[in-house]
């Protein structure tokens, strides 16, 4: 039995090197939202539909040809790095399925090193399983939730897992993978799929197959009805189904698109965070569409919300660079700074006031009744969107800028309080991930405060004791994460931390680009030069 140690030590194995992307502790409660309100079951990657296929098919096909005692995890394994292997090569610019089937939109594995005629083997083209479809990171849930993949893997005799997945036997997966079967049979290499494990994959073999739809895009040359079949996945139909969210963020795209016309993934974004379109108006939608649209904004105020506290972060990072030692002397250096884009630093009250004033012509509203009108009136290309007017040069730096957006934002979300649908997403987080509700009841019992008060307080609670209790939860025991420390000069940098005070401020990747590629995928809309349309093909 180990001894309980008597006094202070660290691990053998400990490093310096500093690591992590959410020094805050907010980005979790984000994904929360995102996950199970608005798009589950995909991520960021999984933007081909006919990788999809693959993944299902490579189970499908192995299942057919290994039978018996040769039904093992081994011969499985060396199946699946075969196709995978021939499967990226057709990812690198310059493979001739571009020409006829499009390009694929992500590059899964495209950095294997293959030189023909090469081993079947991830590690003899360099290449590791992080990069295989099946990792969780790329298709490998995702292949779960929608169903194309059983959600266990196949059994031995004795009732134990094999470890080797089994593809879904339902309508809509079978005509997926006789669609892709299709194109296949006519290779010439089809009847010889059964490879050993002393195979060696040869450049005509490669092109080959990949040519007969063994490639990411060759689900765009499927027929309607096969589209369709990948659609009854993407997007179910059953309220009680989880994926049910998917078709309610779809239905939510085409209702926009058919207001506002063409319109980038961004501007999309924006008119579901405040609801109303560039010309003022409202988007007119059902009362099904509009609450989802409403979790939707919520999602989109925490990322705000995310965004201008990380960029407070990164400033108090820049003032330890510059030497202040001390929150005090950090929340001077902002005041400093807020000066200098002459932004008000008598309170928060007082820059409510004014950025009231300009909405209002100066005429006394209040505060609730202002937030409303902001929220009736500023649409996100009007000139008061989220922000104060700030100097565009250098010295308008990371505090003036979140200041100004926190203004914005404060604005916006604080009659979202009396929203029956927003309030239980508002309180996600509590105080330990800094929930919307919990953020706002903080601002207002400091918002008549002196404004270097009150970002001494920030600076101290949101940020500084923040990042110090985050980075503590998420020690693994080999590699700190902590960004700043205590130590006889004051608050410094942790050694090992090469990038503080120096890396951009982090905007969660949340999807949407991805699901918008899969419905592109199915035709149910299209992009081009960034704009997406509907193409009325297939109406969901």
């Amino acid at each position: 039995m180990n001894t309980f140690p008597e006094k202070p030590f660290l691990t053998t194995d400990f490093s310096d090197k500093g690591g992590g992307v959410d020094f805050l502790g907010l980005r979790l409660v984000n994904l929360g939202i995102l996950s199970d309100e608005l798009l589950p079951g995909l991520n960021n990657q999984t933007r081909d539909a006919g990788s999809f296929c693959v993944g299902a098919w490579i189970p499908w096909k192995f299942t057919q040809l290994w039978k018996n005692a040769e039904f093992n995890i081994s011969n499985f394994n060396l199946f699946r790095q075969y196709i995978e292997i021939i499967f990226s090569s057709h990812m690198t610019d310059g493979s001739d399925t571009h020409a006829l089937f499009g390009k694929p939109k992500n590059r899964i594995g495209n950095g294997q090193k293959v030189k023909f005629p090469c081993p079947v083997s991830f590690e003899k083209v360099k290449r590791t399983e992080a990069t295989s479809i099946y990792a969780a990171p790329l298709y490998g849930p995702a292949l779960k939730y929608m169903e194309l993949l059983q959600k266990f893997p196949a059994a031995a005799i004795d009732g134990s897992s094999t470890g080797i997945p089994l593809t879904s036997e339902d309508d809509d997966t079978k005509k997926l993978m006789t669609a892709l079967e299709k194109h296949l049979i006519e290779s010439r290499f089809y009847k010889k799929l059964k490879i050993s494990k002393d195979h060696k994959i040869n450049e005509d073999e490669a092109a080959d197959l990949g040519n007969h739809g063994l490639c990411a895009s060759s689900f765009l040359s499927f027929d309607l009805a096969t589209k369709k079949s990948f659609l009854k996945k993407l997007l179910p139909t059953e309220a009680n189904d989880s994926g049910f969210k998917r078709r309610l963020t779809a239905k939510l795209i085409i209702s926009t698109i058919e207001q506002v016309g063409p319109i980038d993934g961004w501007d999309l974004r924006m008119i579901w965070y405040t609801g109303l379109m560039t010309n003022g108006k409202k988007l007119n939608l059902s009362d099904e569409l509009e609450k989802h649209r409403k979790i939707w904004a919520v999602f989109m105020a925490r990322q705000y919300q995310r965004y201008f506290l990380e960029k407070l972060l990164v400033f108090f990072e820049q003032s330890l660079i510059e030497g202040c030692h001390s929150i005090e002397e950090v929340s001077l250096r902002a005041i400093d700074e807020l000066t200098k884009c002459n932004i008000s630093t008598q309170s928060f009250a007082e820059l409510l006031n004014i950025e009231c004033g300009k909405l209002t012509k100066n005429k006394t509203i209040d505060l609730s009744e202002t937030s409303k009108l902001w929220n009736n009136t500023v649409h996100f290309q009007h000139k008061f969107f989220e922000y104060l007017e700030v100097d565009e040069s250098e010295d308008a730096n990371n505090s003036a800028r979140a200041i100004s957006l926190l203004i914005g934002w404060y604005l916006r979300v604080k009659s979202w309080g009396i929203d029956e649908i927003k309030v239980p997403f508002l309180k996600y987080g509590d105080s330990d991930r800094v929930s919307i509700s919990w953020f706002i009841g903080w601002i207002d019992k400091r918002s008549t405060l002196d404004l270097k008060q009150l970002l001494n307080e920030l600076f101290q609670e949101l940020i500084f004791s923040q990042h110090i209790r985050i980075a503590l939860s998420r020690f693994d025991g080999e590699s700190q994460k902590i960004r700043f420390i205590l130590d006889d000069k004051g608050i410094v940098p942790t050694k090992g931390t090469t990038d503080i005070g120096t890396r951009e401020v982090p905007w969660m990747a949340d999807r949407l680009d991805a699901f918008i590629d899969l419905l592109c995928d199915v035709d149910v809309i299209s992009k081009s030069d960034d704009l997406i349309k509907l193409k009325n093909v297939i109406n969901i």
